[in-house]
């Protein structure tokens, strides 16, 4: 985190999560002039395509970002759900996945997913 520039916050494989450093990657691209979804984008996906030609495969790993104007990206290699809410934008709910030629497909997430998600978690264990 800077705070002339932003945040940077991931979840994930922590093992590959610390070989890239990629919160701090996020945050000094989005310092060189990228908007938070681009650099997300740039340095999960330049950082799964090493690991994946250096060891075969890459941990399950997301990130999301937020810069000092209040602008938001994520980037994943698995199916995220994340939440954003800023001053200019109410409180929602997003679905992220690995879209085509390393960017990110970002949804909001349907009624449907949150009845589903809902039953899920409030059922016995």
């Amino acid at each position: 985190m800077d705070s002339e520039i932003g945040g940077a916050a991931a979840t994930g494989l922590g093992e590959d999560l610390m070989k890239g450093c990629l919160s701090y990657e996020i945050v000094r691209l989005m310092g060189a002039g990228l908007a938070p979804q681009e650099a997300c984008d740039q340095a999960v996906y330049d950082f799964e395509a090493r690991l994946k030609k250096r060891y075969g495969k890459a941990g399950a790993f997301s990130l999301i970002a937020l810069d000092k104007q209040g602008r938001w990206g994520v980037a994943t290699n698995v199916e995220f759900t994340f939440s954003v809410a800023t001053t200019n934008q109410e409180p929602a709910i997003f679905m992220a996945t690995p879209g085509p030629e390393q960017t990110t497909m970002i949804e909001p997430i349907t009624k449907e997913w949150l009845e589903a998600y809902e039953k899920r978690i409030k059922a016995p264990v």
